[in-house]
């Protein structure tokens, strides 16, 4: 789960509308988040639907847009929805 999310904070950070990103502090809790999720759910492994289903209430908060873009008519939403699209979820540990 860390490294999706990992991924996710750095296309983030790298996005052309934000000012600002999700931070270290973030990534975190986006972690244990989606930790929490999945033990609730039964399970002691992170799915990225997890990591999916969580994004939004977890880290949209911890965007900054760029005033240019938000004046332009750019959301969190779009950044948020952007990066998931650019961020390839882990291969499976059973292909060999």
């Amino acid at each position: 789960a860390s490294s999706i999310v990992q991924r996710l904070a750095e296309a983030t950070r790298a996005d052309g509308d934000t000012t600002l990103g999700v931070s270290t502090r973030g990534t975190i809790a986006m972690v244990r988040a989606a930790r929490v999720w999945a033990a609730a759910h039964g399970r002691n492994y992170v799915l990225p639907d997890d990591v999916k289903e969580l994004v939004m209430p977890v880290l949209a908060h911890r965007i900054v847009l760029d005033a240019e873009a938000e004046f332009a008519g750019a959301t969190v939403a779009n950044v948020v929805s952007r990066c998931l699209n650019g961020v390839a979820p882990p291969a499976s540990e059973t292909a060999a």
